[in-house]
């Protein structure tokens, strides 16, 4: 009886185990379904919570995360819809599908590297699937790996050669990689295996590319109208022709096209949108504006015809206007992101230019509004780094695009301004990487290119900055700036009759004075000093306050025994803009060179009051104290400077520059060590403060990669090898210090580096000390110490006050003693 019992209490439990599995299961199935129809809603909060409960009951389920995945995507947060995505397709190893649609939206937010390894990932694991090939290829072609690419295309065409997808794929990569033949054939093909709108439109848009095949090409687009059925098709069909017409300012063609179609599809409004746009490309930006208010009043619940008024209003310069349109837009819809959006660029833009703090205010609102409803929306992000930047939180505008590019990885001009926010960060190399990025994504962009050869030539990779010049004025050849900032680096690479030759390219008429100036000192570069001289004076009659000019011509001036001459231009020009800081700079350089102390420091005090943020004022006057010994007057001008300024990494330096000067090493390391934070790229700051480090003997390994990064950016010039070769000395590699400081003495004795040989040549004796070559040690003091002896010798005998010995000699003196000691 007991035992029978225990069996039918067992049964009642598996049963109820089973019973419990079953309703599980059943609520499992429940959520799942509500989670796809308010997918299909596109309810996507509500799908979410559907699927997490789902997942809750079922921490393995792949289409729960999957089913995430998708709710994520839906309210823009690509991201947790990306990681959402590697749970799915950690969980279902043995599928290809949840990596295909992991490298799907991998390829969409950017991250290609990743997006290939799930392609390749999926092509293994199922080889015969057409769609692994697929994905495949889009990830190649995007990293610009063509001829890879074409090859998954070609793989997945001969798995499916009915596939519409994979033909057209193939198509565009063949037309991407410039072979026209063959992807017209694909194009032509993916019309038989699918004849209609789509396939038509793709053929019609590639032969759209050849212009001498016009009339081919506007046949094939009335036979795509005449296949457009729903009103995106009929759009988009119609704004290809349109887009022809435009392209070949066939403005009559346009306007007849879209009459037409609007009385065919009186309800499709887009139509009217673009008859707008066609108004406004034909210069007719009053029909168009017209045109917009009445569609304006025909749609009163539609957002678009004022966000294309208030952009039409923009672009002719009627920023209120423009402001009121997109008031409206925000009023017909106020939860709508790009309504908020033009109105806050709007209002941030006029608040900079009118200072008006209300409207900046208010921008920054609306920008901060949308935050909260759609986080990382990069377009908010961008809003915000703009204020940023405007009221110099150059970290916070940084932080807020490095947010954007990570929320929209192929948003070009998020990271162009990304780019040029690190740049004035100081951050050089990483801005150049942004850049390239922004290019790399959108070739045309010119703002970032035109950057990008301002930061090549920061970094000294001057062969890119003419690269990268050639290539703007290629597309903009009236780019003087550029034009000037090519034939600069060309003269650095030594290349000047290639930049005398870009510069002449511009008709004389039309030089300015920037571009005059600048092939004047080409001349003179060149030793063609009469015609530099020429080319100057006409840069001159151009702008006569043009302060480049005025500075340059000094010393020509000099040579000619015209330096009153000079004076009386720089003076006469100061005169007429006396509120310009540099030409009151230049004033008081004259009179340094003049012998008039007085005047040059009371004209490098004006340059200040005229501009209290001028580096360069703050330079020249804490230079002419410290060429007169007012070594405490100097200091305490950079300090100022750095108080006005703390986020100038320049001054810090020369700050640092001074303090070590004076002897004060700790002062001196922390302004240093306050450059380098600020400017990663500042390598004299890095030499300096290794040189300390090495010198205190603090830090060792710190200083080894200050000045290994110091070569690195600078090259083997001596006093930099000097101080590589003396942190090795220090940390005890003295047979690798010696070889860096025998270049380091060859560099000094090559350039006539005269400050720097003694120096070089003691820690050279200090290093042969070290590994015992006490020979060659003995050899190099007494070389040093006679040359020293003999030059005192000779100032003696011409009448010369000697001067006190440099810190170099005593110890060398001291190692020759201590040489003759050791036999």
């Amino acid at each position: 009886m007991h035992s029978r019992f225990r069996c039918l209490a067992v049964s009642s439990l598996i049963v109820g185990l089973l019973v419990a599995c079953q309703a599980e299961d059943s609520r499992i199935s429940e959520h799942m379904r509500q989670g796809a129809e308010a997918l299909e809603a596109r309810q996507f909060e509500v799908a979410r919570g559907a699927f997490e409960q789902a997942l809750a009951l079922a921490p393995e389920s792949g289409p729960a995360h999957y089913g995430i995945a998708k709710a994520f995507f839906g309210v823009g947060k690509t991201r947790a819809g990306i990681e959402a995505l590697r749970g799915a397709a950690r969980l279902d190893a043995k599928s290809s599908e949840p990596k295909v649609q992991l490298a799907q939206m991998l390829l969409v937010a950017g991250s290609l590297e990743e997006a290939l390894v799930e392609a390749q990932g999926a092509v293994e694991i199922e080889p015969a699937r057409a769609d692994t090939y697929l994905i495949q290829g889009q990830v190649l072609a995007k990293l610009g790996r063509m001829p890879e690419a074409l090859q998954a295309f070609q793989q997945a065409v001969e798995r499916e050669p009915d596939s519409y997808r994979a033909v057209l794929s193939l198509a565009v990569a063949h037309n991407n990689a410039r072979q026209f033949e063959e992807a017209e054939a694909a194009f032509r093909r993916a019309v038989e295996i699918e004849p209609g709108f789509s396939a038509e439109a793709a053929l019609a848009r590639f032969l759209a590319q050849d212009q001498t095949r016009d009339e081919e090409t506007e046949a094939a687009l009335q036979r795509v109208i005449e296949l457009a059925a729903s009103p995106r098709e009929v759009r988009l069909a119609h704004e290809t022709l349109v887009g022809l017409y435009v392209q070949r300012e066939r403005y009559d063609d346009a306007r007849a096209l879209l009459k037409a179609a609007t009385e065919q599809h009186a309800a499709n409004v887009e139509l009217g949108y673009l008859l707008a746009q066609v108004e406004a490309s034909a210069g007719n930006v009053g029909g168009a504006v017209s045109l917009l208010q009445q569609l304006a009043k025909e749609n009163p619940t539609d957002t678009r015809p004022q966000l294309l008024l208030s952009s039409m209003m923009g672009k002719s310069g009627d920023r209120e206007s423009a402001i009121v349109a997109a008031r409206r837009a925000v009023e017909i819809d106020p939860g709508q992101p790009p309504a908020r959006l033009r109105l806050a660029e709007l209002l941030i833009d006029s608040g900079f230019s009118n200072a008006a703090t209300g409207h900046v205010a208010e921008g920054r609102g609306l920008a901060e509004s949308v935050l909260e409803d759609v986080p990382d929306h990069p377009g908010a992000l961008m809003l915000l780094s703009k204020v940023a930047l405007s009221e110099d939180r150059i970290d916070a505008a940084v932080t807020n695009l490095r947010a954007a590019v990570a929320s929209a990885p192929n948003f070009a001009r998020a990271h162009y301004r990304l780019g040029a926010a690190l740049v004035i960060q100081g951050k050089k190399q990483a801005g150049r990487q942004a850049l390239l990025r922004a290019l790399e994504i959108e070739p045309d962009q010119l703002d970032a290119r035109r950057l990008l050869v301002r930061v090549h030539a920061m970094l000294g990779s001057h062969e890119e900055a003419v690269e990268q010049a050639r290539v703007v004025l290629s597309q903009a050849s009236g780019e003087e700036t550029i034009r000037v900032l090519a034939a600069e680096n060309l003269v650095v690479l030594g290349r000047l009759e290639e930049a005398a030759s870009l510069l002449k390219a511009i008709p004389a008429s039309e030089r300015s004075a920037l571009m005059l100036h600048q092939l004047g000192r080409v001349l003179l570069q060149s030793g063609e000093l009469e015609e530099a001289r020429l080319a100057f004076g006409a840069a001159l009659e151009r702008d006569p306050f043009h302060h480049d000019t005025l500075r340059d011509m000094v010393p020509l001036d000099v040579q000619a025994g015209l330096f009153d001459v000079s004076v009386k231009r720089i003076e006469e020009a100061a005169s007429g803009k006396p509120g310009d800081s540099d030409l009151r700079l230049l004033v008081g350089v004259v009179a340094v060179i003049d012998g008039r102390p007085q005047e040059a420091e009371r004209s490098f005090k004006q340059a200040l009051k005229l501009a209290p943020r001028n580096t360069q004022a703050y330079e020249h006057l804490a230079r002419f104290y410290a060429m007169r010994g007012r070594l405490t007057e100097a200091v305490r001008s950079y300090e100022v400077a750095v108080a006005a300024r703390p986020e100038d990494a320049h001054l810090h330096h020369f700050l640092g520059v001074l303090y070590q000067y004076g002897g004060n090493l700790n002062r001196a390391a922390k302004s240093y060590d306050k450059a380098v934070g600020l400017a990663p790229d500042l390598a004299e700051s890095k030499n300096n403060l290794a040189y300390i480090l090495a010198e205190t003997g603090t830090d060792l390994d710190r200083a080894l990669e200050l000045a290994q990064d110091a070569v690195a950016q600078l090259g083997e010039v001596a006093n930099v090898a000097d101080t590589l070769g003396w942190v090795l000395v220090k940390r005890g590699q003295s047979n690798e210090a010696i070889e860096v400081l025998n270049r380091a003495e060859a560099s000094a004795l090559e350039t006539k580096d005269v400050n720097s040989v003694g120096t070089i040549r003691q820690h050279l004796a200090t290093a042969y000390m070290a590994q015992g070559m006490k020979t060659d040690a003995t050899k190099l003091v007494e070389s040093a110490l006679s040359e020293l002896d003999a030059a005192a010798a000779l100032r003696k005998k011409q009448g010369n006050t000697a001067s006190n010995e440099p810190g170099w000699a005593t110890a060398m003196r001291e190692m020759k003693r201590q040489l003759e000691n050791e036999g």
